[in-house]
């Protein structure tokens, strides 16, 4: 049976981030093909996408992905022969090994029969709350993002970000971990589902990324949210300083991105590490206020895009406009090196 190329391409790296990186459970390195769907489950992430092709089995991811991103044509065929899943393409033949049966238990995710639309800056709100998630997979909760009717919120005790989409959801809250949401904001995601310990996203073009959820009752932040202190605002050059320092914060996992502020006797200056170096950019700054503090490049990023008040309260800094709020708690003092 012939498919297209690219179709098949979008179809395998549109489920690739379900895939395990050590095969802890048997078939999770694999691509499942059943019921005209391409599918991937690690135990926490399932997604599943259509594919033109009626075939049913596992193979081996990573030859398979491979495989088809360097072979030629416009078109695929593939076949099943003797437990081999047959491929040919342009002057290419290959055959990789089929697992007819399917052991990864898939039918684990639990879909319930209403499907809700998301508002339209749904994507905007997890990215923005994410980085405040705590990394540190023992503090429960503090790990995950919490959505609940229009409000998204994370927190790792030190920081908190929140963000009031446009309409509320329609659908139970639920509390995603904050590394799943950085997995999915690149996808077009317009309808959600939350049943039985599961949250699902729907895209337009038909794919279904579901996650377990935490089932535990999220912390309440509003309190901490309400500072008092001396308002102030940052040079417009900031912006053009984060992309250079945002450089040498560069990580392969972009919660893990890190840029240092600090504001003291009238100047900014932004710093950042990396395994190869350092950077530190200055600039001049209208406020008598003085503080230190980190924060997510991005974030940084979008906080400067958008109209804002920065707050400093007596051991929290407040960023705030019309739909979203960030905080963080200052720092006394930092080991950085100084320019």
């Amino acid at each position: 049976m012939k498919t297209s190329k690219e179709k098949l391409q979008k179809a395998i790296d549109t489920v690739s981030i379900g895939l395990a990186t050590k095969e802890m459970i048997e078939q999770s390195t694999s691509f499942i093909f059943k019921n005209g769907m391409v599918q991937t489950y690690n135990d926490e992430i399932s997604v599943q996408y259509p594919v033109e092709i009626e075939i049913e089995g596992a193979v081996k991811a990573q030859e398979f992905r491979q495989l088809i991103s360097k072979v030629k044509g416009d078109e695929v065929d593939i076949e099943v022969e003797d437990n081999q899943l047959l491929l040919s393409a342009g002057r290419t033949k290959a055959g990789l090994q089929l697992q007819a049966e399917i052991t990864l238990p898939v039918d684990e995710v639990r879909l319930g029969k209403k499907w809700h639309t998301l508002p339209e800056d749904f994507i905007q709100a997890i990215k923005f709350t994410m980085a405040a998630a705590s990394k540190d997979m023992s503090r429960g909760v503090l790990v995950c993002v919490h959505v609940s009717e229009r409000m998204v919120t994370a927190s790792d005790s030190y920081r908190i970000a929140q963000y009031r989409m446009v309409c509320a959801i329609g659908c139970d809250a639920f509390l995603i971990p904050a590394h799943v949401c950085s997995k999915i904001v690149g996808y077009d995601i317009e309808k959600v589902n939350v049943h039985e310990g599961w949250v699902s996203f729907r895209t337009k073009d038909g794919a279904i990324i579901s996650c377990r959820t935490y089932q535990e009752k999220f912390v309440d932040v509003s309190q901490h949210l309400q500072v008092e202190g001396e308002e102030f605002s940052f040079p417009t050059q900031l912006k053009d300083m984060l992309e250079r320092v945002a450089v040498f914060s560069k990580r392969d996992y972009i919660l893990d991105e890190h840029v240092d502020v600090t504001i003291e006797k009238g100047r900014i200056s932004l710093w950042a590490e990396s395994p190869s170096g350092w950077i530190e950019e200055k600039a001049g700054i209208d406020t008598k206020v003085e503080c230190e503090f980190g924060i997510t490049p991005y974030l940084l990023r979008d906080i400067c895009d958008k109209e804002h008040t920065a707050i400093l309260g007596k051991t929290t800094l407040l960023f705030s406009a019309d739909n979203w709020k960030y905080l963080s708690l200052l720092r006394s003092s930092t080991n950085k090196k100084k320019a």
